[in-house]
């Protein structure tokens, strides 16, 4: 399959929105028919009502499809399937689909992310609840997408990788899927131990990932619950949301550099208020700990350093807020 094309579905699978998804269709060059309604139908049975506000989008502009090669030209080929046209099928498909409302906000989606042109993350969550039962981890936030593309290329070889506050376990399982022969254990915690019950492990099913030894599900409150053994990285993305959990955050990750084995944390952060992050920059100098921004959405943050934006692809949206990956020692 072109990549355009492959690239439009893993937008549909992520619930880009529909404008973006008509923008990527203006873009091809064709169109099949079989595959097309194929991938449709699954966007459809997972969640209805965001498949008919895309497909109403197209059908308003379903000039831009041609299912005729002689009048192709600055058009999207439409390549049929037997007597199946595209038009139609886009027609009737937005009709029987016309009584289906908006999502309540606790309905569950599976939502599948691009991270690069390899590897595609799925994942349940409720992205309508902002916070629910005292957590926000019912859904995917920025700073995790962005954390879980940095580690793609991590070794993880013989590594045991702690994850703090793993909401729907974007990053680990992330690292799972394209690291998990290489990793000797992968922690998955969260304070919320429902949330990893319900939801962090199901997301590993969800990708393939069977429970093993390997995997590790824990509640973790910092500077409550005991640190893992033998930690040798730290990962936590959007932990730093609010001044408040600054200084429990900072002294976990303390405790955790301070095993004897534990060279690293790598601390994936919005940066929404710049006050809260300065009061995590100022807790980490004075517990003694030093950090350097490795990778950042930000234009020539600290001058020389390398920047990286999360591409369409992977997010679908702009950005909220910058993102800056914290790399923290002791």
């Amino acid at each position: 399959m072109d990549p355009q094309e492959e690239l439009f579905y893993d937008a549909v699978h992520q619930r880009c929105p529909p404008e973006l998804i008509l923008n990527l269709a203006k873009q091809l060059t064709e169109v099949h028919v079989q595959f097309f309604i194929e991938q449709f139908e699954i966007a459809e049975a997972i969640n209805p009502y965001y498949t008919k506000t895309v497909i109403k989008s197209l059908i308003d502009n379903v000039d831009i499809f041609s299912e005729d090669e002689t009048q192709a030209s600055n058009r999207v080929l439409v390549i049929p399937v037997q007597d199946v046209y595209l038009t139609e099928w886009l027609f009737e498909k937005y009709i029987e689909l016309l009584n289906v409302s908006v999502p309540s906000p606790t309905a569950k989606d599976v939502v599948q992310y691009r991270l690069d042109s390899n590897v595609r993350i799925k994942i349940e969550e409720i992205p309508r609840l902002i916070s629910g039962a005292g957590t926000t981890g019912f859904r995917t936030w920025e700073a995790s997408l962005y954390l879980a593309r940095y580690m793609l290329d991590y070794d993880f070889q013989g590594k045991n990788v702690l994850e703090l506050g793993a909401g729907t376990s974007m990053v680990s399982a992330t690292i799972a899927k394209t690291s998990g022969n290489k990793t000797n254990t992968l922690y998955i915690t969260d304070g919320d131990t429902t949330l990893l019950e319900t939801l962090s492990r199901r997301n590993f099913h969800l990708n393939g990932l069977i429970d093993n030894e390997k995997f590790m599900f824990r509640r973790l409150l910092w500077n409550e619950d005991p640190i893992p053994p033998n930690i040798d990285i730290v990962l936590a993305a959007d932990v730093t949301y609010d001044a408040s959990v600054v200084a429990d955050l900072c002294s976990c990750l303390l405790e955790c550099l301070s095993n004897g084995r534990c060279k690293q944390c790598l601390i994936s952060a919005t940066i929404r208020n710049e006050d809260t992050i300065k009061a995590f920059e100022d807790q980490i100098s004075q517990l003694k700990m030093t950090f350097k921004i490795v990778s950042s959405t930000e234009v020539d943050v600290n001058g020389a350093l390398p920047t990286e934006t999360l591409p369409t692809e992977t997010l679908g949206t702009s950005l909220i807020a910058p993102i800056r990956i914290y790399s923290i020692e002791q």
